[in-house]
């Protein structure tokens, strides 16, 4: 089987090479389509995430045309430097010349929750100093030219230090580099499951920081939403009628 990998730090050598042994006995903090685990290795702790071996024709995109999402992952969070936990390497195993197996190793962020926990029931003043801190941490992604484009609340992380919140995003493969428009940073916000009165704190926030009226900035997230919404409700369609001819 052949095996490719990057590795930030060659201390790192003999967690690779040993790789499906760490991961066998770590610690699951996440199991669905991918599987993710916490690892000690030389007394710290790491993140490993072994992505789900893709179908045949992903199996082929990623071998000759794409990066797989390990390597996207561990080049993305390069790239993003405090703004997410420190890459440690990618693993990509290859069973008959196509991507099998693959791996992203990162470093332990010593988070208490993510957005979604951390807005659940919280108070009022609590609540607005977390979201205007949130906001600002958003407004700092796209001033460094950072276009997260999964960014919904769980693939946000918190740690508090009283009425401080420190932040970093994580499961980074769908990332853009680029300086975004007033269109594009509201369309960036539409995954994220806010209430109505949660959402007119943040863009308010937001037009704040960007010095925009904010009327006109709801109106290019409301547009996005419309044709997000849209998208959604024909994949459905389209998954019915595919039934149908089973």
């Amino acid at each position: 089987m052949k095996l490719k990998q990057q590795i930030i730090d060659n201390k790192y050598q003999d967690l690779l090479d040993n790789i499906t042994t760490y991961f066998a006995n770590g610690k699951v903090i996440y199991h669905d389509r991918n599987i993710v685990k916490e690892v000690s290795y030389l007394g710290q702790t790491y993140v490993i995430k072994r992505f789900k071996v893709p179908n045949k024709i992903h199996r082929y995109t990623y071998t000759y045309f794409r990066k797989s999402k390990a390597k996207r992952s561990y080049l993305h969070s390069l790239q993003l430097g405090s703004f997410s936990p420190r890459p440690i390497a990618y693993l990509e195993y290859y069973n008959n010349g196509l991507l099998d197996q693959s791996y992203f190793i990162s470093e332990k962020f010593d988070f208490d929750f993510d957005m979604t926990i951390a807005l659940a029931g919280r108070q009022y003043d609590d609540r607005v100093n977390l979201l205007k801190q949130f906001t600002q941490f958003i407004y700092s992604l796209h001033e460094n030219r950072i276009m997260h484009l999964d960014l919904w609340n769980g693939n946000v992380l918190v740690k508090q230090d009283n009425d401080k919140y420190e932040f970093r995003v994580v499961d980074n493969n769908r990332m853009k580099f680029i300086d975004p428009s007033i269109s594009l940073r509201a369309k960036n916000f539409q995954r994220l499951g806010f209430s109505e009165s949660d959402f007119n704190l943040v863009f308010s926030e937001y037009a704040r920081l960007i010095d925009t009226d904010v009327d006109e900035f709801v109106k290019y997230y409301l547009a996005h939403n419309k044709k997000h919404e849209f998208k959604n409700h024909t994949k459905k369609k389209l998954k019915k009628l595919k039934k149908l001819f089973k």
